[in-house]
């Protein structure tokens, strides 16, 4: 059975991409969306004889995705941003996920229960500042904190993670930053599996594994990436396999084939297959909500059980369409999952498995071959649906995944059912000494195996750069790609034809060419101004910059450049016929000033800013990152008294002159 020809993939599809247009707001794409919709619809209708029914219900799906996106941004009564809390709040929160410590501060994801007294919920980033003095703290402990809830910040750099809009997916728009001097401890959680899960990783803590071993362990199997060394994550991504730190597909696939073993002396009870069922899916379902309940975990989870349940009906539904049926799914509860870059790319990963692995199949004579073929064009396959989005917003693409992929995809199963082995027994029981020996090896051999492969820094291509308009041409001829090695007709093949027409003309004709561009970047205790003509990058700073510094890194990585260089910041400069002036400690006095310029704030200079807005009449004020606190807060009151405009780099982000920045 082919998966186009089920009656419900049209109306599924067409809802994905109604949630997924309720979230775009830049052309093109809404028209793309539209247009792609139509085309499905259209498509199936000419396959049914009722030419009028798809179109109809098509239509109807597709604002049925919209409004359920549309009802899934709209706050409850009880929301704590509806109660208008004063500055200074009471604050009563649990903690619901711990985030990887920085410097300075733990940082949990919490639920608000409660504001000033009054019932409340809804969920809030909690950074509490370290503390010796300070016990340690668990999921699901219960805190009041008395002191004020403040926005998230947006990016200080261009084309940069935006972590506000990251945290916006999860329905997270303001933090608690606070000391331990105004937190109050309520209580530990009673609910079950969070019980257990704390005292599983305490016991996991206490036991004589090495640290590297028990941070693989709490995060391949547990969930909790937040323990997880930054520099390891990155060589496991640089080796291609950091799809193993995400619980998903792999694990939970691993998992029911556990459950069903472990469960299959249930077959032999009256009604015992049924009663097997409900049991595994219970199990996968608990383990889910265990680690965590991220996108991916529950992705697969559904997958799994919609495959289960067919297996066990003894129907033949193909697995593409149980793959777009959990994603509808899952969209329907939570649209906002698919905002979520790891969402996006597991579903991505899997569809390239189902339509590119099966385009790639040999027959072998020797079964160890045949194994390690498909080993090989599984990966490949999934490599190459997830590779033009992990390009996109990493720059970057793992030349050795193949071989990180051979050597460690094989014992993986292994590691993992050994792995789960040894947290269970330390439940009750202290690891013996060769256990603990036998599993620190088994990592330690594993890293340095994945720290080697990331470290080959020759294949490992970095700086690619790629915009949107792109990456949608490059996904629409993988998928025409895709149908005319499946279809195999001439309409397909000229579709595709055109797209790679399309993609030629718009690399040709990039506007990064001839493009100008200025910025003013965020860079603490520096000033720097980036200035972009075409293909070269110049760096205007007094201090000094080499392509280590994170200003200079960021934005060669994160644009198509051809070179760069650094100059000595100039006084004024005239930027699209703006006149920006640079003020700072020793500026020359004497220098003529034209109103309606820009001036941007330099090392704390000190000059009557009052005096200058009404003689310059400036058309804005720029603060930079260079100036410190106390000059920032008296400038912006003195701004806000003569209604003057004015950006802080600090709270706002890098400054670009554009036509946005000036309305």
């Amino acid at each position: 059975m082919k998966p186009l020809s089920l009656p419900l993939v049209p109306y599924l599809l067409v809802f994905v991409l109604g949630v997924n247009f309720h979230y775009q707001e830049a052309l093109p794409y809404p028209l793309l969306i539209i247009l792609l919709a139509v085309v499905i619809l259209g498509y199936f209708s000419f396959k049914s004889p009722f030419y009028w029914r798809t179109p109809f219900w098509g239509i109807i799906f597709f604002y049925l995705g919209i409004y359920t996106a549309e009802v899934d941004q709209l706050l409850s009564k009880k929301h704590y941003a509806k109660l208008e809390p004063t500055e200074i709040n009471t604050i009563e929160i649990e903690l619901q996920q711990r985030l990887r410590e920085s410097k300075n501060a733990y940082r949990f994801y919490a639920e608000i229960t409660a504001v000033n007294g009054k019932s409340s919920e809804g969920r809030i980033l909690f950074q509490l500042q370290k503390d010796s003095l300070l016990a340690p703290l668990f999921l699901g402990d219960k805190l009041q904190v008395r002191d004020h809830l403040s926005p998230i910040q947006s990016p200080t750099t261009p084309k940069g993670f935006n972590y506000r809009d990251y945290l916006h997916s999860l329905s997270i728009y303001h933090q608690l930053r606070t000391t331990s001097s105004k937190v109050q401890f309520l209580g530990h959680s009673k609910k079950p599996l969070i019980k257990i899960k704390n005292h599983l990783l305490k016991k996991l803590n206490q036991s004589a594994l090495k640290h590297s071993t028990k941070e693989i362990l709490k995060t391949m199997l547990l969930g909790e990436r937040s323990s997880l060394n930054a520099n390891t994550m990155d060589q496991y991504a640089k080796a291609g396999v950091v799809h193993l730190f995400a619980i998903s597909g792999l694990h939970i696939g691993l998992l029911m084939l556990l459950f069903q073993w472990l469960l299959r002396p249930l077959v032999y009870l009256p009604h015992g297959r049924l009663i097997r069922l409900i049991g595994v899916l219970a199990l996968l379902w608990c383990y889910a909500f265990f680690v965590g309940a991220s996108a991916s975990v529950l992705r697969s989870v559904t997958l799994f059980s919609a495959y289960h349940i067919g297996m066990q009906s003894q129907r033949k539904t193909p697995t593409a369409y149980l793959v777009l049926l959990s994603m509808a799914i899952l969209l329907f509860f939570q649209p906002r999952f698919i905002l979520q870059l790891g969402f996006q790319m597991s579903y991505l990963a899997v569809f390239g498995i189902l339509f590119l692995h099966p385009l790639m199949q040999l027959k072998f004579r020797y079964k160890a071959l045949q194994w390690f073929w498909n080993l090989t064009t599984v990966s490949l396959a999934a490599q190459i649906a997830v590779a033009p989005i992990s390009i996109y917003h990493f720059q970057q693409f793992p030349g050795l995944f193949l071989l990180s992929n051979w050597a460690i995809l094989p014992f993986i199963g292994f590691f993992l059912y050994f792995g789960l082995g040894c947290i269970v027994w330390m439940l009750f029981f202290v690891l013996p000494k060769p256990i603990v020996f036998f599993l620190d090896a088994l990592v330690s051999k594993m890293n340095q195996l994945v720290f080697w492969i990331g470290g080959q820094e020759e294949f490992i291509f970095t700086s690619l750069v790629m915009d949107e308009f792109t990456l949608g041409l490059v996904y629409a001829l993988l998928i025409l790609t895709v149908i005319v090695l499946y279809q195999k007709k001439i309409q397909w093949l000229l579709l595709a034809g055109c797209c790679v027409a399309l993609l030629q003309w718009h690399l040709y004709s990039s506007p990064a060419k001839a493009e100008k561009r200025f910025w003013i970047a965020h860079a603490y205790g520096e000033t720097i101004l980036v200035e972009k003509r075409g293909k070269s990058f110049t760096f205007h700073s007094n201090d000094p910059l080499d392509e280590h510094h994170f200003i200079v890194n960021h934005f060669t990585q994160n644009y198509s450049h051809s070179n760069w260089m650094t100059q000595p910041l100039f006084n004024g400069y005239i930027i699209d016929e703006k006149q920006l002036y640079i003020i700072e400690k020793d500026w020359p006095t004497e220098l003529k000033l034209k109103p309606n310029a820009y001036y941007l704030l330099k090392k704390n200079p000190k000059i009557n800013l009052e005096r200058l807005v009404k003689k310059q009449n400036p058309k804005m004020i720029i603060i930079d990152g260079s100036n410190t606190a106390f000059y920032i807060e008296r400038w912006e009151k003195t701004l806000k008294e003569t209604n003057t405009a004015y950006y802080i780099t600090t709270r706002m982000g890098t400054y670009e002159f554009n036509r946005e920045n000036e309305e």
